[in-house]
């Protein structure tokens, strides 16, 4: 895929029926990742099994707070690290191609600051940012209730299913 930061590569695509499904990890951080790629690849999965798609190229990059901060400038002209950015680089209404950005540094921070584990809170961007792509808002209350309630469901199920021996504690506001 082509996208804003990541360049054509060898993707590894999903056998079987998920054949359609292309999801790359990329770590442009200098910090080991929090999660195992393939366990990573599973929650991304999971939501798009829920979501009905099963046509879509994805790149997760996870990015220092220098590089998030000129993202967030160049796309929202807010001068400051954030914790998920989402880009849909999709051609077509059938075809689901993005990249999503995750900052580490701001995860790690917020991890400390809502009492949980880095996972979780990583966990809670990338399900964040997909969420965003498929065109969850939260710019009004109501719009941010459905999207935390679909996002707490959501991280419930991969917490509890993929990785957790019991389920995390997120926080009611979800992600500030």
């Amino acid at each position: 895929m082509r996208g804003l930061i990541t360049q054509k590569r060898n993707p590894q695509h999903h056998k079987g029926s998920l054949s359609n499904i292309c999801i790359e990890i990329i770590n442009l951080d200098r910090r080991g990742l929090p999660f195992a790629e393939k366990e990573l690849k599973e929650a991304i999965l999971y939501i798009l099994h829920i979501f009905k798609i099963k046509k879509a190229q994805i790149d997760l990059c996870f990015v220092d707070n220098k590089l998030m901060r000129k993202l967030n400038y160049a796309y929202l002209k807010k001068n400051c690290p954030t914790d998920v950015l989402a880009f849909d680089l999709s051609n077509f209404p059938d075809d689901f191609t993005a990249e999503v950005f995750v900052s580490q540094a701001v995860a790690k921070k917020h991890a400390r600051l809502y009492n949980n584990s880095l996972k979780a809170e990583v966990l809670l961007y990338v399900i964040h940012g997909i969420l965003h792509l498929l065109g969850f808002k939260h710019y009004s209350k109501k719009d941010k209730t459905v999207m935390l309630k679909r996002q707490k469901k959501i991280f419930d199920a991969i917490s509890s299913r993929f990785f957790f021996h019991k389920k995390l504690k997120i926080n009611d506001y979800g992600i500030k």
